[in-house]
């Protein structure tokens, strides 16, 4: 069972037991430092996931409404709740 243990730790270091210190995998930024010229902005452009840029600033009035929407679930949960505190 020991040997079960031990492989846990080294699949999972976030439940090492409490008297052994886990040490982090990561020791880059996982962001990627590469030099601007022509090329690499080319190759950057190829590579997004949507390589089109799409200006999303009509959809700022249906983000304003769903916070709004959002304001009022929290309020008609938050009455709810009082109202069963009150039972």
């Amino acid at each position: 069972m020991g040997g079960g243990a031990a492989a846990l730790q080294k699949d999972v270091p976030w439940r090492a037991s409490s008297g052994a210190k886990p040490i982090p995998k990561i020791h880059y930024s996982p962001v990627l430092r590469i030099p601007q010229n022509p090329l690499s902005d080319y190759a950057l452009s190829i590579m997004k996931v949507w390589p089109i840029e799409v200006d999303l600033k009509f959809m700022e009035p249906v983000g304003r409404e769903l916070k709004s929407v959002g304001k009022f679930m929290d309020s008609a949960v938050d009455l709810m709740n009082k109202s069963f505190i009150d039972r």
